[in-house]
């Protein structure tokens, strides 16, 4: 079963507390914050609003149009 995006923001939220303890969960609570974002964008019943935010989180973790050289989300 895919993990929804309630699931990838709990397991954000756990992990900002340890975050904010300990600097050695910092990349763990920022790929965390992605992965609640693009599964925040799958959500959106607007294609192209959805495709946008994907982009953007993609973006955030060098992502598709990164690797690619195609304009970012921010250019749209």
């Amino acid at each position: 079963m895919a993990a929804t995006a309630v699931d990838w923001e709990r397991w954000r939220d756990m992990v900002a507390e340890l975050a904010v303890r300990n600097s050695i969960a910092l990349d763990l609570f920022q790929r965390l914050e992605v992965e609640a974002e693009e599964a925040r964008a799958r959500q959106n019943p607007d294609p192209l609003e959805a495709a946008r935010a994907l982009l953007r989180a993609r973006d955030r973790k060098g992502g598709l149009t990164a690797s690619w050289g195609l304009p970012s989300a921010a250019d749209a």
